[in-house]
């Protein structure tokens, strides 16, 4: 039953929450109900932006259930509040800085402190408009939300469950939940100190309507295709830890210094474990399939902030067959005239990386061919019938099998057999100085 009408305290309601908040509010009407304890229902709820330039949070309804004795404190304990139907706007500007910022930071003196031990969204919708990730503004559309917060506050381990949907111009739903803690730091220490622990899952992503937000770490354009991306990020933002699975559908990623050709596998997952802090990033395990390519290893990534990335990486595959998988060999990391005559000669094969090592900064990558550069890189394999074509009036060399190796700047082949035009033959020998532009 109603015990009170609300209704008449709405100027005393009103003028709480906007002390609260800095920020304009109105509802439409209120009632006071008990409900496993006390609560208030405010219809038509509305709490305008900073300067009234617009709506911050618009609610069907808002319902607040009360703890009683910190009344008496002058602080209002929340101990269940639930917004349904709600719309909430939140905009980053060219500097930097968020509409919400000022929400982020402790009330000053004789405000009311508002602690919130649960809040519930119940198909909620955020509207994300950013002016500082890019020249022309982003803005992004989340519906369908609906989570739980617990203990919510600065200086608190505070308990989480999300789930939302983005729409996408067209196709399938894009879809994410997550699940975890975060203790946010209190109000004298940075957002970035929160302490995360979550757990995530992603479905259907489309890496393009986020690439302002990662173009200016990625050595290659837009890829298109779709996402999945399950598993676990314990740390901070500054430095964190993660493990998981990533699912990429129709991806075409094209890096013409690198690969020759565009690489747009079908389909293609990565199951790895990456680690963060501020000048490295370690990724300690790599497995990676596609279009029935394996290949597993590791990858540091170092001296981030450098502006000469420092790449230090171990690889090995099952055995693959090249000519389904020409587009995979990154011909820009091998010496120039030797990544030519593998291109244009080696038509065929089953080949399989024993083990594959690439140390050195990106300058020395690019440039195998200077000086001791090519020390970055070492290959070991095997070949199984091979083919080495140099024309259509010259036999080929077929059935290769042989053990393959660049080694500083020798190109090693051992234990060679194969047969040229109908004649079998056996051979060991070397290139040497195959990286450099002349002999030494």
């Amino acid at each position: 039953p109603k015990l009170i009408d609300i209704n008449e305290y709405r100027s005393e309601i009103i003028s709480a929450l906007e002390k609260s908040l800095n920020r304009k509010v109105r509802f439409g009407s209120g009632t006071f109900r008990m409900q496993l304890g006390p609560a208030v229902v405010f219809e038509d709820v509305v709490v305008r932006e900073v300067g009234d330039s617009g709506d911050f949070i618009s609610a069907k309804r808002l319902t607040v259930h009360l703890a009683v004795l910190p009344l008496l404190r002058r602080s209002v304990s929340l101990n269940d509040l639930v917004l349904e139907d709600c719309a909430i706007s939140v905009s980053r500007g060219a500097d930097g800085k968020t509409s919400v910022d000022d929400l982020l930071v402790s009330s000053g003196p004789g405000s009311f402190r508002l602690d919130l031990e649960k809040v519930k969204v119940v198909n909620g919708r955020l509207l994300w408009h950013d002016a500082a990730v890019q020249q022309q503004p982003v803005s992004h559309t989340v519906s369908q939300i609906n989570m739980t917060l617990r203990n919510l506050g600065r200086g608190r381990k505070t308990r989480f469950n999300i789930s939302f949907e983005l729409p996408p111009p067209s196709g399938p739903v894009c879809k994410l939940s997550l699940s975890g803690s975060a203790r946010l730091p209190d109000e004298s220490r940075p957002l970035l100190e929160t302490d995360l622990d979550l757990t995530l899952d992603l479905k259907n992503a489309e890496p393009d309507r986020f690439w302002p937000y990662f173009a200016k770490w990625m050595p290659f354009g837009k890829t298109g295709g779709r996402i999945d991306l399950s598993g676990n990020i314990k740390g901070r933002l500054s430095g964190f830890g993660a493990r998981g699975k990533l699912r990429l559908a129709d991806v075409a990623v094209v890096w013409p210094t690198v690969f020759h050709h565009p690489v747009n596998p079908k389909l293609a997952e990565l199951d790895f474990e990456i680690k963060l802090d501020r000048d490295r990033i370690e990724m300690p395990r790599i497995h990676f399939t596609a279009d029935g390519f394996r290949i597993k290893g590791s990858c540091d990534l170092l001296d981030i902030r450098s502006g000469d990335l420092h790449i230090r990486a171990r690889a090995s595959t099952e055995p693959f067959i090249l000519e389904n998988l020409r587009q995979w060999i990154p011909y820009g990391i091998i010496a120039k005239d030797a990544s030519e005559w593998i291109e244009e000669h080696i038509t065929g094969g089953t080949f399989r990386l024993e083990t594959g090592t690439l140390d050195g900064r990106v300058s020395q990558i690019v440039q195998m061919e200077k000086g001791t550069n090519y020390n970055v890189l070492h290959i070991k394999g095997t070949v199984e019938k091979g083919i080495v074509s140099y024309g259509k009036d010259v036999p080929q060399f077929a059935n290769i099998r042989a053990g393959l190796e660049m080694l500083g700047k020798d190109f090693i082949l051992s234990s060679v057999t194969a047969t040229f035009g109908g004649s079998p033959f056996k051979m060991e020998g070397r290139i040497t100085d195959y990286p450099l532009n002349g002999p030494c």
